[in-house]
């Protein structure tokens, strides 16, 4: 999880978080997290030659909430 490492850099930039940090598996319902995984693998697939760095992960995330929010 990356709660704490998190945490640590707020704390380390003198930042108070604005919002509260919560794992997809709180935020998401069953069929939500389905989706997530299947939209992670997608992504996954499409770049699988992409190293596994933090930020990547984050591509990974904001991908999946753009096309979760333009298919609506």
């Amino acid at each position: 999880m990356d709660s704490p490492w998190l945490k640590c850099l707020f704390f380390a930039a003198g930042v108070v978080p604005r919002r509260r940090l919560s794992p997809l598996q709180m935020i998401l319902d069953e069929a939500q997290m389905l989706a997530w995984h299947r939209a992670k693998d997608t992504v996954l697939a499409k770049h699988a030659d992409a190293r596994h760095r933090a930020s990547f992960d984050a591509f990974v995330i904001q991908e999946r909430y753009w096309r979760r929010r333009n298919s609506r």
